[in-house]
């Protein structure tokens, strides 16, 4: 990382954050004093007093306290968006060829139908999209979240529940596989459909097998590809990477998957920027390069077309 660049970044977004700051401040006591007069004013008006006057200004103060709740939520999402393109445009190009980032876009949702990861779902929010290349390697990712539609008895109102939540990277490889292998943490019981017709693969590896179910078209090849060392890495990546892992590999491309995903990085509008949280978001992008890194995805095994298949 450029210490001169990251200097002149954290002065800027230092400066810009102490003005956010001192706004949210305001919006959050503005919006508690409102809060608490209105319920004031609906105590007398419903109880005390028995004013219906008394009780329309609580009711409306109410929801004018609620609506700066939401807008004071709003601010510090675009502040967090804001932050997280600057590091990102200044910063992702030393990494990645070509990235591109859309916070308000997702993956197209047939990429997450592809991966057959999931239950059926009723709606689909996408954000945080990313993409680009690492050595020579194509991926796009986003943060993803999946939920059930409910109707009440007489179909009158409809609420949305959250079953699924994380992030998804796609990655294309630079050859062909003519096989399916799935690695899945133990957790993970949403596959059914999508591991029916493989072999359930068992490793020398007890550690291993505690933590992953396998499944492979062709059990030869699953043991071509996941090598003890590779074993050691899914290990690895579990412990990098808070939540529960998915991996697919089908023709040329490998799906990615960490549910209920964890990131080490909390935006704290409160928290003065400094060298910490320029790394801290840049954690959030490195994601697909680690994950090239941890398990190999450069590898001949799956990008030299000369090697062939098993």
């Amino acid at each position: 990382m450029d210490e001169n660049k990251a200097l002149d970044i954290i002065i800027d977004l230092e400066e810009k954050r102490k003005g956010k700051y001192r706004g949210l401040l305001i919006l959050g006591i503005l919006s508690l004093a409102l809060l608490v007069t209105g319920v004031i004013f609906l105590i007398l008006g419903f109880a005390a007093l028995k004013s219906v006057g008394f009780a329309g200004a609580g009711i409306g103060l109410v929801l004018v306290g609620f609506i700066l709740v939401i807008v004071a939520q709003i601010y510090k999402k675009n502040f967090r968006n804001y932050c997280l393109d600057m590091v990102f445009n200044e910063f992702a190009q030393n990494y990645y060829k070509d990235p591109f980032r859309n916070a308000k876009a997702g993956l197209n949702e047939s990429v997450l139908r592809s991966a057959e990861f999931y239950k059926h779902w009723d709606r689909y929010i996408g954000s945080d999209y990313f993409k680009g290349s690492y050595k020579n390697i194509n991926f796009e990712m986003c943060r993803y979240e999946l939920q059930d539609e409910h109707h009440d008895s007489q179909n009158h109102s409809t609420s949305y529940s959250t079953f699924d939540k994380g992030i998804l990277i796609k990655f294309t490889l630079l050859k062909n596989i003519n096989h399916d292998l799935t690695v899945l943490e133990r957790s993970f019981n949403f596959g059914a459909k999508m591991v029916s017709s493989k072999n359930k693969i068992e490793f020398e590896s007890m550690e291993f097998n505690k933590q992953f179910n396998t499944y492979c078209d062709d059990k030869l090849y699953a043991f071509y590809l996941i090598t003890p060392q590779i074993q050691e890495r899914f290990i690895q990546v579990n412990q990098n990477h808070k939540g529960d892992i998915r991996f697919r590999l089908v023709g040329d491309t490998v799906y990615f998957g960490v549910s209920n995903y964890r990131s080490d990085f909390k935006f704290k509008t409160s928290k003065p920027f400094d060298e910490e949280t320029i790394r801290g978001i840049l954690s959030e992008f490195l994601v697909p390069m680690m994950i090239v890194d941890e398990l190999k995805l450069d590898s001949d095994k799956l990008n030299d077309e000369s090697r062939g298949n098993i």
